[in-house]
């Protein structure tokens, strides 16, 4: 009777809060929703011409396409990042891949195929966001409004403080987009977000002293726990989470050391080697992959930097902008709010820079993107927000409606421009359907099939096979030899002689670099072309001396050749086949002889 009754007293609770704060739950929906928009669009304008292909495919950025492939390996039980190449498929890689797990959990619960159950993640995930945002500002300033207002803005609008002229280009219509307005990226960040901003929130707590009852400090040794939980957790799940998440930690202990606040700083090192406790071998592996002896080959193809420099002007200017302006009203702001506003922005600048020190840099974008223009998000709000407050209570609520307005709308145009973009290529993709179900009536997950870079994604996507390769197989530490053998047979394939390679390095050094790199930095990109052009030259001179184009194919395994009537530009049917196993409108597969 006691456990019936204390259930009734929580659900009790449960509907009073759920009544209270419905606002919040309203708006999670409506973000969710408009995240989610360009996705069902696509789907509704189809009609009765969808086949089951998804808009995953983009002319932009083939990352969504990625992802799609990672999330449809792990739906079928195998080594996520390893979605790409027949061979070694149980092969160990040091990229973290929980989230990627956890993720697919319900679809293969449910039976769903990674474009759908992406498709419902992109809606819950930015509406988890929200309700976690909405917690947090209700707790640190008691109103409501506010809370609304700062949890819209932050999920809605931190993609124009990570890149600003790729949203504002769009929304005026003079440039394409990425296929994603940063918390509807597939995985991360949108996985990461919601447990980054718990995680700094219940750090910032250990800071302050609690009074000394048996209770409280019961919940403190959970917080504690907690955080080194959530830090630990991230070593698994995402570089750039737990590698500012330190940094946060390394902040708030020297924020307790400046109050003198010991037992604060105690607790934080007990968080912090919890975290560690958990995490030391995923960093281990990592590290000793990425920056260390020939691990720095791999490192190098996803854009890893040796230098001590600092982080792009781009990236830095933000986030000093915005603690200034912090600082400018901060006596507006509590204790607790002022340690949260610096942390979170303090942490993001010292994982900008920290290359400084260490000499090591990878990506420090992403730290942009994951946290810090979200944080930088939130506090313009706020500092806006201490503004308009003094004026009065009208314009409290005008301020309010104006920018979750604003807020929606700018993701509902951004998806529309995702939608606009990206439906007549995945239209055109329909067909796709037939060489699918072919595919998985006839193939396993052991066949290898050749297709072009801009479609290819598409094989492991929606089969079980693999592909031949793609250059998104170099996420993983794939081989040296594999790589360059690839990049020869893709030159051969096109017929491209010593001199076209020169050519294109001079022209299309992106292009070019794009076969043996993943490194997106255009510098970087240019540098690798100047610095290798006479090796790869001489590489593939050596290569067509001492093999023709169907014996550098099937120097790995391959089973089919899918040919695409409109894209291939370099007919792949010149590899060797046989008769078409399949064949449509767009596409037809073929045996290998």
């Amino acid at each position: 009777m006691h456990c019936i009754g204390k259930a009734a007293e929580i659900a009790g609770r449960a509907s009073v809060f759920s009544r209270r704060h419905f606002a919040a739950f309203l708006l999670a929906c409506a973000v969710g929703l408009a995240m989610v928009s360009s996705g069902v669009a696509f789907r509704i304008w189809m009609g009765s011409d969808y086949r089951g292909i998804g808009m995953v495919i983009s002319d932009v950025s083939l990352d969504n396409a990625w992802y799609h492939a990672v999330m449809q390996e792990a739906l079928e039980g195998g080594r996520p990042w390893n979605a790409i190449l027949a061979e070694n498929k149980s092969a160990p890689y040091p990229v973290p891949d929980l989230a990627e797990r956890i993720l697919a959990m319900p679809g293969r619960l449910l039976s769903l195929d990674s474009a759908t159950l992406l498709l419902v993640f992109r809606f819950l995930l930015p509406a988890l966001l929200v309700l976690s945002l909405y917690g947090i500002s209700w707790y640190f300033t008691r109103s409501k409004l506010f809370a609304l207002v700062a949890s819209a803005a932050t999920t809605c609008l931190s993609f124009f403080l990570y890149s600003p002229a790729n949203p504002f280009a769009v929304l005026f219509g003079t440039s394409q987009t990425l296929p994603y307005a940063l918390f509807d990226r597939p995985v991360h960040p949108q996985f990461e977000a919601p447990l980054l901003w718990i995680f700094l929130f219940l750090a910032v707590r250990l800071v302050f002293p609690t009074a000394g009852t048996g209770r409280m400090q019961r919940v403190r040794y959970l917080q504690i726990g907690v955080v080194g939980a959530l830090l630990g957790f991230f070593t698994h799940t995402y570089f750039w989470a737990w590698t500012w998440g330190f940094a946060a930690l390394a902040v708030l202990f020297a924020v307790c050391l400046i109050k003198k606040t010991y037992q604060g700083a105690l607790h934080i090192v007990f968080a912090a080697g919890l975290a560690l406790l958990i995490g030391a071998p995923k960093i281990w592996e990592l590290a000793s992959s990425l920056f260390v002896g020939g691990g720095s080959v791999y490192g190098a193809r996803l854009s890893v930097y040796f230098g001590h420099v600092l982080a792009a002007r781009g990236l830095n200017l933000p986030i000093l902008a915005t603690l200034l302006l912090f600082i400018w009203r901060r006596k507006f702001a509590s204790a607790e709010l002022r340690t949260f506003a610096v942390a979170g922005l303090s942490a993001t600048l010292i994982a900008l820079n920290q290359q400084i020190v260490t000499g090591i840099s990878l990506q420090p974008d992403h730290y942009t993107a994951i946290i810090g223009a979200s944080v930088s998000a939130w506090i313009l709000t706020w500092v806006v927000w201490i503004c308009v407050k003094n004026r009065g209570r009208f314009y409290e609520r005008i301020f309010a409606a104006v920018i979750i307005i604003v807020s929606l709308a700018a993701v509902l145009v951004l998806q529309f421009r995702i939608f606009t973009q990206m439906r007549g290529i995945n239209a055109g993709l329909q067909d796709f359907a037939e060489v699918a179900e072919w595919l998985n009536s006839n193939a396993d997950n052991k066949t290898a099939v050749f297709a072009n870079s801009q479609i290819g994604l598409l094989v492991p996507i929606y089969t079980r096979a693999n592909l031949w390769w793609h250059f998104y197989a170099m996420a993983v530490p794939t081989d040296d030899v594999r790589i360059m053998h690839s990049a020869y047979t893709s030159f051969s394939l096109c017929e491209f002689t010593s001199d076209d390679i020169a050519r294109m390095a001079l022209r299309q050094p992106q292009d070019l670099a794009q076969n043996f790199t993943l490194s997106i930095i255009k510098e970087d990109r240019e540098g690798i072309v100047a610095e290798r052009l006479q090796r790869w030259q001489a590489g593939y001179e050596d290569f067509q001396r001492k093999q023709s184009l169907p014996e550098a194919v099937r120097a790995y395994r391959i089973d089919y050749v899918l040919y695409d009537k409109k894209l291939d530009q370099c007919d792949p049917r010149k590899i060797g086949v046989s008769e078409a196993v399949m064949e449509n409108a767009r596409f037809a597969l073929y045996k290998i002889r």
